[in-house]
């Protein structure tokens, strides 16, 4: 399980069985390298540029209801969790365009093209709980690999699908509009 430090609650509730955000690691400032770092918690971030980055909009939820049963599918089939930062993406990711071209699974060179951040951050979490001990090296894992996206993999809906709505006809229009897609 992967996510991001502006909700780590399930990884918070993995590791503690609450939602106490004072289980949250106590980050410093670098001044030389300009990022916070903390290196007490091994399933936080080492490193970021932000202690309370939005990493990916679709990782959001605070205290979610499913913990309690992830920690129950954990328990009785194994894994972890982990909290991932941008700043370890990106010094991840020229190894895991490698590791995922490798088994056809084509990401852009450029990392500014991505817009779903859910493989990068899978795989990034895997590389920094093997180099942190939490997962032994050798050890057979299923990543699910269906979060990605960029531009390219986007069809954007063109203007012949857009409805204008004034507040005069609103109510016709949105019936018309309705009725021509049934």
């Amino acid at each position: 399980m992967v996510q991001h430090l502006a909700t780590p609650d399930m990884i918070i509730y993995l590791n503690h069985s609450n939602f106490n955000y004072d289980n949250f690691p106590e980050y410093k400032y670098d001044k030389n390298t300009g990022l916070f770092t903390q290196s007490k918690l091994p399933y936080f971030p080492y490193y970021t540029y932000d202690k309370n980055e939005l990493l990916d909009s679709t990782f959001y939820t605070h205290k979610p209801s499913t913990s309690i049963t992830m920690n129950d599918l954990i328990t009785k089939y194994g894994g972890g969790g982990i909290v991932v930062s941008l700043a370890e993406c990106i010094s991840r990711y020229p190894i895991l365009v490698k590791l995922l071209e490798d088994i056809n699974i084509n990401i852009p060179k450029d990392i500014r093209k991505i817009r779903e951040w859910s493989l990068v951050m899978a795989y990034t979490g895997v590389l920094n709980a093997i180099d942190r001990g939490l997962i032994p090296y050798g050890k057979n894992l299923i990543i699910h690999a269906s979060g990605f996206y960029t531009d390219e993999n986007i069809q954007y809906l063109s203007n012949h699908n857009l409805i204008s709505i004034q507040k005069d006809n609103a109510i016709d229009k949105i019936e018309h509009e309705i009725y021509k897609f049934i």
